[in-house]
């Protein structure tokens, strides 16, 4: 399937603090909302437009967010990789 775009691959940059959020998760990508992280957030939406691999880039804490990647992957039905 090809997105309405024509994109099939997409980056999504998972690397920064999210101080602002520190008080809700350890970094921005992990924190939650209705108990879904903004990271699975995002690669969702992209499979719902029809992306099939999706590159996330990671820095601060990447060992945990890489760590999620699998089970989201696996949730969206697209191919989900890291890259630091």
């Amino acid at each position: 399937m090809t997105s309405r775009a024509g994109v099939t691959d997409a980056l999504v940059l998972a690397a920064g603090y999210g101080s602002r959020l520190r008080e809700v998760a350890p970094c921005k990508p992990l924190a939650k909302i209705h108990g879904v992280s903004l990271i699975e957030l995002a690669v969702r939406q992209l499979a719902g437009v029809g992306v099939e691999r999706v590159t996330v880039v990671t820095g601060y804490l990447a060992e945990e967010i890489e760590a999620a990647l699998p089970v989201i992957a696996q949730r969206a039905g697209v191919a989900v990789e890291a890259r630091r």
